[in-house]
């Protein structure tokens, strides 16, 4: 598995992100229904919210991921 860029799916205020994602990878990108916690998350995460590329607000029923851009899809 490459340490490029991961995905964090129903990311929340970014929990997973924080603590597990952001120090094994470069860059993330979050998924979540509520752009409440996706507001959160920018704030929860500090420093390390610059390495978050994409917040993405919507259902994962409705998320086309880019074709090879993640080396981890975490769900």
């Amino acid at each position: 598995t490459g340490t490029g860029c991961a995905l964090d799916c129903g990311a929340g205020i970014g929990r997973i992100t924080k603590r597990l994602l952001l120090p094994l990878f470069r860059t993330v990108d979050l998924v979540d229904v509520t752009q409440e916690f996706l507001d959160k998350a920018r704030s929860y995460l500090g420093e390390e919210a610059k390495r978050v590329e994409n917040y993405f607000c919507c259902g994962l029923q409705d998320f086309q991921p880019q074709p090879e851009r993640y080396d981890v899809i975490w769900i």
